[in-house]
């Protein structure tokens, strides 16, 4: 290569990280300049993290129509991406904190960035039932968790008044108590209403979505081939298999673990909406693969374990996963 074009290489590689590196430290600073703006109030930890849940509510609240995202919201999955290196990558938060916009694991990480400016730590906090999927956060109050979901506006409190983690809310769930306290009058407790079969963990950490099925007499189908993965979801809400077997690979947590068990002996057929690869199909079990489907088949009592983090990037499509078009569970009258 001719030394002109490999320095204009050299030096334009040296702008454009430069560059990057300017626009990231303005972002951040004005992201911190707004979230001192979003709670201006100055008492105690307790009373802090309710008006701040209370704020951020009302923020999503009047933003949750707005579809046109700007282009730095939609570059954010690849601006916090961890393979960034750390003088590159973007703080978790701090885009969301200028642009409010999105779902519930948007306004979390929102909320803990405007935490971090007070020197609080906290965490996004999964959460998936049979029938639905939603993130919050958990605020470490010196040794002291506190739960916070300002996306629907809840907070979790004991009989007593007092802010509670969400382990101990679930238990209250458990025992038939309703440990919530609705912060306005837009706040939805509807998610909450399956908290006793809650699967949960904080971001990055294991959390284990086991689906089991019991006595199936025919087959069951989650979507049609239509070559998108919504009916999918649509049917794992219906069937109560929770909503989140619509890729294959990794898509939203690598520490998630995914499984199925039935208590017979079953065919399990996954079709993709394009040919799999073998970076994203992380089963216990070696499938089958047929044109766009993996098939697995199953004894009695058998697990199928996906473990997400097993997942490599496929850099053709810029991301760790290929979603599922159909999932067909058809049981089977011999033992396999």
């Amino acid at each position: 290569m001719p030394i002109k074009i490999f320095t204009f290489i050299c030096v334009s590689a040296l702008l454009t990280i430069t560059g990057v590196m300017i626009a990231r430290a303005i972002i951040i600073d004005v992201a911190k300049n707004k979230s001192t703006e979003i709670s201006t109030y100055t008492g105690d930890t307790e009373q802090y993290i309710e008006s701040l849940t209370t704020d951020i509510h009302k923020i999503y609240t009047q933003n949750k129509n707005v579809k046109d995202f700007p282009v730095l919201f939609k570059l954010r999955p690849y601006l916090t991406n961890k393979r960034l290196p750390s003088v590159l990558r973007f703080p978790e938060g701090a885009i969301e904190t200028i642009y409010p916009y999105g779902w519930c694991d948007n306004a979390a990480r929102m909320m803990i960035f405007a935490l971090s400016q007070k020197g609080l730590s906290a965490k996004q906090w999964n959460m998936i039932t049979p029938v639905a999927g939603h993130s919050a956060l958990v605020i470490d109050d010196n040794g002291r968790e506190i739960f916070a979901d300002p996306f629907y506006g809840i907070l979790f409190q004991n009989s007593d008044g007092e802010p509670i983690s969400s382990q101990k809310g679930k238990a209250l769930f458990s025992s038939g108590e309703t440990p919530l306290k609705a912060i306005s009058k837009d706040s939805n407790t509807t998610f909450y209403q399956d908290f006793d079969k809650v699967m949960m963990a904080a971001q990055s950490e294991p959390l284990e979505m086991a689906t089991k099925l019991e006595n199936i007499d025919d087959v069951i189908l989650l979507g049609s081939v239509d070559g998108s993965s919504t009916d999918v979801h649509a049917d794992g809400v219906k069937n109560k298999i929770t909503p989140y077997w619509t890729y294959m690979g990794h898509r939203y947590d690598k520490s998630w673990v995914r499984s199925l068990k039935l208590d017979q002996p079953v065919r399990i057929d996954i079709t993709l909406v394009k040919k799999p690869s073998q970076k994203i199909i992380t089963s216990n079990k070696k499938p089958q693969i047929k044109g766009n489907t993996l098939t697995w088949n199953l004894k009695a009592g058998e697990v199928l374990i996906f473990k997400d983090g097993n997942s490599s990037f496929l850099w053709s499509e810029l991301k760790s996963y290929i979603e599922v078009d159909q999932i067909k569970i058809t049981p089977t009258k011999v033992q396999i």
